[in-house]
């Protein structure tokens, strides 16, 4: 049955790479739910009140389909459509803040009430401009980051894209993690 959906995932994508709009589509639909479970585990620690993991996975999906990239495999569009959640999410950070300096005149009654749960969020501005710094120190573990906060990637999963032993990679993480924290908070 993996073997079966990977040989399909490989076609689909294959098409995809040609130019099938409708490949493109079903890829998409292969994927949908996974990517929208993956947006809900991360959303719960940042803008899940105000954000809903639906229109962040649709809005990840837009901006890959822009792109026009090709894909290798089912690994590779993960790891894309994470980068592409990041983006999203960034962007929308950027735009709340932006509501935060406005005059309270002006400021809309539902971002005033996004606010109360500022606190349970973390600084996705932050977050992102510490991943840019880690991109310059160490760009695999900035990847790695990337693949399991934004993707949900387990470290099994990250691994293997990263071309690294599992082991290896959780030793790294601890001190990225502990890196990041002192960057982010």
């Amino acid at each position: 049955m993996v073997v079966r959906r990977r040989k399909s995932i490989q076609l689909l994508l294959k098409r995809m790479n040609s130019g099938d709009a409708l490949a493109a589509g079903e890829i998409y639909a292969v994927f949908y739910e996974e990517l929208k479970k993956r947006a809900l585990g991360m959303m719960h620690v940042s803008t899940r009140d105000t954000l809903q993991p639906t229109a962040l996975v649709n809005e990840a999906y837009l901006r890959l389909k822009s792109k026009e990239s090709t894909f290798e495999d089912g690994h590779h569009f993960l790891a894309c459509a994470a980068n592409a959640m990041r983006s999203v999410l960034v962007d929308y950070a950027r735009i709340r803040s932006r509501w935060k300096r406005l005059p309270p005149r002006l400021r809309v009654e539902l971002n005033e009430l996004a606010g109360k749960f500022e606190g349970r969020s973390i600084d996705l501005l932050s977050l992102d401009e510490a991943l840019r710094e880690l991109q310059e120190l160490d760009p695999s573990m900035s990847k790695a980051v990337e693949l399991r906060f934004f993707g949900g990637l387990s470290m099994g999963e990250i691994a293997e894209i990263l071309g690294r032993s599992k082991r290896s990679l959780e030793r790294d993480w601890a001190h990225t993690r502990a890196w990041l924290l002192s960057k982010v908070t």
